[in-house]
């Protein structure tokens, strides 16, 4: 798990095996985005603001479960 810097994400987890991307939000909501590459994630960790990232990149793209 990788705590980052952003005032909506809290903390990110990616499965590999799975490529399944667990977003953990600061309103102690979290979800599963399934099919993510793993490019994905490391450019969401590199971001400068992973918020904006995730919005762009991630919110509307993948399939996603409430975690």
């Amino acid at each position: 798990m990788a705590h980052v810097k952003s005032r909506a994400i809290t903390d990110v987890f990616y499965k590999k095996a799975s490529q399944t991307l667990y977003v953990f939000f600061s309103d102690h909501t979290a979800y599963a985005y399934h099919g993510v590459p793993e490019y994905v994630y490391n450019e969401l960790l590199e971001a400068e603001s992973k918020g904006v990232y995730f919005n762009l990149n991630i919110r509307t793209a993948y399939q996603y479960d409430e975690y």
